[in-house]
């Protein structure tokens, strides 16, 4: 099914049974680094980056059920960012995040709901961490809960302990984006990865023409109007483009919408490389781009949640420091 809207250890943490809010508002605080001294650096840009191609990026999933926003969250941003930090492949089973354990966690009264936010699911790794498919083995198949005090043990490893919010509505917002997916707006080797959530019913996409560098791609022009999928930014590139005024030119600088001011809505040239969770569905192997105009809407407008992508903060080496076992069972007590 397609997500088309899209021994234990107790969480002591409110968890919500809920999909996403319709209502654009619930967003993660800013990331810490986010500024015009981020944009004064002196970094220059290339004009393409694409960190699915990196080794820290898992091969495209194709997900189980209505859960996109884990595999989007955990599936592919926390099993990048934890082997990026870590230096380890992810085509190795040890170092990929299982995404179902956390949607598990808020769908395995509702195997059937219309999925969970990942607002709520980065709230689970936070407090307890993820295991790996090791041992969360269930990538095709209904919830179940993990047993085993080793396994939780394990996962508290993998854990994203502050979720931040990186706007992406103007031409200053988007440098900033871009400075995140080369660099990780800190001078790394490698960029970040992030998510975000849009509308899949109702996408508008187009081939891009023999003028690009990529022809023949799937470029998305525009979302629907109810979010609640989810979708991966691994990159961007700022040579393709659709000519949207039938101009015969790719322009940035032209009020092509007529409303007296030039900024992201007008523009024709640059797309996000975006990554999808429906196997190679989205033509070109699950992946696409996203023009950056698209970024300017809110995503009742056809554009993405809050105009916002959102992105974990990992730690490379992390223990914890107390732990308890305990042994739950829903059978009455014998006295």
């Amino acid at each position: 099914m397609r997500c088309w809207l899209c021994c234990l250890i107790v969480l002591l943490i409110p968890l919500k049974l809920a999909g996403q809010d319709q209502r654009e508002g619930r967003n993660f605080p800013l990331h810490p680094q986010y500024g015009q001294s981020v944009l004064k650096s002196g970094i220059t840009l290339p004009a393409r980056v694409d960190n699915s191609r990196n080794s820290y990026f898992p091969k495209i999933i194709d997900q189980y059920s209505w859960s996109c926003n884990q595999a989007s969250s955990i599936g592919y941003v926390l099993t990048y960012e934890l082997n990026r930090v870590r230096n380890l492949p992810a085509s190795q089973p040890e170092n990929q995040m299982a995404y179902l354990y956390a949607w598990s966690y808020l769908m395995h009264k509702y195997p059937s709901a219309p999925g969970v936010s990942y607002f709520d699911t980065w709230e689970i790794i936070r407090a307890g961490g993820s295991p790996n498919v090791i041992d969360y083995p269930y990538l095709t198949s209904g919830v179940a809960w993990m047993s085993g005090y080793e396994r939780y043990y394990r996962a508290m490893f993998n854990r994203a302990f502050e979720s931040y919010s990186l706007p992406v509505h103007t031409p200053d917002n988007l440098m900033v984006l871009k400075r995140y997916l080369f660099d990780h707006l800190d001078g790394s080797k490698h960029g970040g990865v992030a998510s975000f959530q849009i509308a899949s019913g109702g996408m508008h996409i187009q081939e891009l023409g023999p003028q690009t560098p990529d022809p023949g791609a799937p470029i998305i022009l525009g979302f629907g109007n109810v979010v609640g999928h989810a979708l991966t930014v691994v990159g961007y590139d700022d040579n393709i483009g659709i000519d949207l005024n039938h101009d015969g030119k790719l322009t940035n600088d032209i009020d092509i919408n007529g409303d007296q001011v030039i900024d992201l809505h007008d523009y024709e040239k640059g797309a996000l490389i975006v990554v999808n969770s429906w196997g190679d569905w989205l033509s070109r192997h699950g992946k696409a781009y996203v023009a950056y105009s698209v970024l300017a809407r809110y995503g009742n407008e056809g554009g993405l949640w809050n105009r916002s992508v959102h992105i974990p903060s990992v730690t490379r080496n992390y223990e914890p420091v107390l732990t308890m076992r305990v042994v739950l069972s829903s059978a009455p007590p014998s006295w």
